[in-house]
């Protein structure tokens, strides 16, 4: 219902874009490439928010993205993202984090994932990738899509162009 209501009405998009411009754009010297349509996320007390541990690179995503991980609620504990310190060294963390902070990691090499949430609050929050232009050119001509929503990793789909 979420992701059919914002193609309906765009005044959510219209934030997320202005959080882009004001925001985002700060870390990148160059052009970027942005996800079009963020990911929300909602775990729930006893529940998962994704399925497994995972690599983003597992799932057709390129290992130049960068992970943008927004809370809206209060993060903790077990209602959190998980994340190793280091690639392939298994010792998961929490990332506890507040409502109006923001955690940038490297998702795409990373393996991160959630436990069950063993805490008395639900948590619900947005990501989203980002992605150099210059490391966009260097993608393979081969276009894969998004295992979700089958979405094609280029400029006008998966992608939306923030030009500097």
């Amino acid at each position: 219902i979420f992701y059919e209501s914002i193609h309906k009405d765009k005044s959510f998009l219209d934030l997320y874009n202005l959080f882009i411009e004001r925001e985002i754009s700060k870390y990148f010297e160059d052009s970027f490439c942005y996800q079009t349509i963020p990911t929300f996320r909602i775990q729930l007390i006893n529940n998962l928010s994704v399925g497994d541990y995972h690599k983003d690179s597992d799932y057709n995503h390129s290992i130049y993205e960068i992970n943008f991980f927004v809370p809206i609620t209060k993060c903790y504990g077990n209602n959190t993202i998980h994340l190793e310190s280091k690639i392939n060294k298994g010792d998961f963390k929490p990332i506890d984090m507040d409502f109006g902070e923001m955690f940038i990691f490297d998702g795409a090499n990373l393996t991160h994932g959630n436990n069950i949430n063993d805490t008395k609050d639900v948590r619900i929050s947005f990501d989203f990738r980002c992605l150099k232009y210059s490391d966009y050119l260097k993608l393979d001509k081969d276009i894969k899509k998004s295992v979700t929503f089958k979405k094609e990793f280029k400029i006008g789909d998966y992608w939306s162009f923030y030009k500097k």
